[in-house]
């Protein structure tokens, strides 16, 4: 039987050591977006199928992004290339189909693909061989907080604090409220973060240490609300003084054996305001929260004068270097972390990692998304989410449909 250690090597399959991959996309420091590919702005039309390695398997449709020349198939294959529409479906996402003369279709339609809300039990069992999904079933349980919560704890009880020191202490509420509150009542500076245990975008988060901000289960039954309670990273890195979040995205296309891929690029998120320790600032949402859903509002409420910035990783890179910062050393912290949350859950698909990184630079697991939002508001986010998506699809294997 092999340790966490051997589990978590052979697991971890690493996007980095082939720079010329589909997934290798670095981005200069002076203006923060990769490069493009050169296969990709070629004026030649790239090939539509990619040929398998094994005898007796069909070929793949391929996938690129937007601008790309792509041959086109025959009328009786282009018929059949229909993506299922629904409202969750990427922009970005949306190029990459189109480049390779697929149509989005309604669900009502027949269709080779889907990518939006986890499907229901009925619909999964209506699924053909040749269709693709991006939810398998119960992939949700690492989407939510609380059961995040529930399967680390038990791979702690099963190997110990010390290999699986990987999330702050969390509390589910109302069941664990007095361990919260003896939590809080043992020193002055302990703060908790509250969270809905499925919401995303910083809806409805806050930081406190207030009694009568912990709901109890008549208040929780009262709003048909559910929470989390979770200790507040108080010392966390700052740049240029203001705290930060990464998010990583990584790819599970197999269970037996586990193979995790992560994704090379990647987001920095900032809060608007510079951080202060001082306890009079918990309650600033825009100091102590990163979500870019909430801090993108900073300049319209007027606690900023600029927009919030937003990095990507090979930015921060870079950055790092500069300062002397062992990056490379961090990011495999960082693997290390998200795959052992993997490896609590059985699950397959494209996932969002938020990682916070403290004065020590240890990174701290702050949450699972298992729909990573790829829309693009910026030219930044396009740079980062369109060769994500592309790759994506690639990574899936879709056939071409029979008749």
């Amino acid at each position: 039987m092999c340790g966490l250690t051997e589990l978590v090597s052979s697991c971890l399959a690493k996007t980095r050591s082939a720079p010329s991959g589909p997934s290798s996309h670095l981005c200069s420091i002076n203006d923060g977006l990769p490069s493009a590919s050169s296969s990709q702005n070629s004026k030649d039309p790239q090939p539509f199928l990619h040929a398998s390695l094994f005898t007796g398997v069909p070929s793949t449709i391929k996938f690129y992004t937007k601008g790309t020349k792509v041959t086109k198939p025959n009328k009786k294959i282009s018929s059949r290339l229909t993506w299922c529409y629904n409202s969750l479906l990427p922009i970005v996402m949306r190029h990459s189909l189109a480049v390779s003369h697929f149509t989005v279709v309604d669900e009502s339609l027949f269709y080779v693909g889907y990518c939006g809300r986890h499907l229901k039990s009925a619909q999964y069992k209506s699924l053909h061989p040749y269709q693709k999904v991006n939810h398998y079933p119960g992939a949700f349980h690492i989407g939510r907080k609380d059961r995040l919560w529930m399967h680390i704890k038990r791979q702690i009880d099963r190997f110990g604090e010390e290999e699986y020191n990987i999330i702050p202490t969390t509390y589910i509420l109302p069941d664990e409220r007095e361990e919260l509150l003896e939590y809080i009542r043992a020193d002055p500076k302990n703060h908790v973060i509250m969270k809905p245990p499925a919401s995303a975008r910083g809806t409805g988060i806050s930081v406190t240490r207030k009694m009568k901000e912990i709901p109890t289960k008549g208040q929780l039954q009262q709003t048909k609300t559910q929470m989390i309670a979770q200790h507040y990273v108080s010392r966390p890195l700052t740049i240029n003084s203001a705290k930060f979040d990464l998010r990583f995205y990584v790819y599970v296309p197999s269970l037996e054996p586990l193979r995790i891929y992560i994704y090379e690029e990647g987001l920095v998120r900032f809060a608007s305001v510079p951080y202060s320790k001082n306890l009079s600032t918990v309650s600033n949402k825009y100091m102590h929260l990163t979500n870019y859903s909430i801090n993108k509002l900073a300049e319209k409420d007027g606690v900023s004068e600029s927009p919030v910035p937003k990095w990507t990783l090979s930015y921060l890179a870079k950055y790092f270097e500069n300062e002397g910062i062992d990056w490379p050393s961090i990011r495999d912290r960082i693997e290390d972390t998200i795959v052992k949350a993997f490896i609590a859950f059985i699950c397959h698909e494209l996932f969002g990692v938020d990682i916070l990184l403290d004065e020590d630079l240890k990174p701290w697991l702050l949450e699972v998304n298992i729909s990573p939002s790829l829309h693009s508001g910026t030219p930044l986010d396009v740079s980062v989410k369109a060769p994500l998506a592309k790759d994506v699809l690639n990574m899936a294997g879709i056939y071409v449909p029979p008749r």
